[in-house]
């Protein structure tokens, strides 16, 4: 190859791999997006005492999906308030 070619191949070749890598990035941002979607809708058809039961308000639902996102995605909600579950805290079940 002539020596005059190396130089521009070079710089094709390092912004062909940065932009291979901006498009992952943006690929994972899309789909922790859907990710948090998903569990917000999941968590939008429960009523509000099972939400009671979770730990969760209606109005924390979007910021716990949020939450559980940015925590690795392991998509078990922790529970909210002391770090302790609702058990752990003394919540007693209610006979319907």
């Amino acid at each position: 190859m002539p020596a005059r070619l190396k130089q521009p191949l070079d710089r094709l070749r390092r912004s062909l791999s940065a932009l291979g890598f901006a498009f992952l990035r943006w690929e994972a941002r899309l789909a922790a997006r859907r990710r948090v979607s998903a569990t917000v809708r999941a968590l939008s058809v429960l009523d509000d005492r099972t939400l009671h039961d979770l730990g969760l308000g209606r109005s924390e639902v979007v910021s716990a999906a949020l939450d559980n996102e940015r925590s690795g995605g392991d998509h078990t909600l922790r529970h909210r308030g002391k770090g302790r579950s609702p058990v752990a805290r003394g919540f007693q079940c209610m006979e319907p």
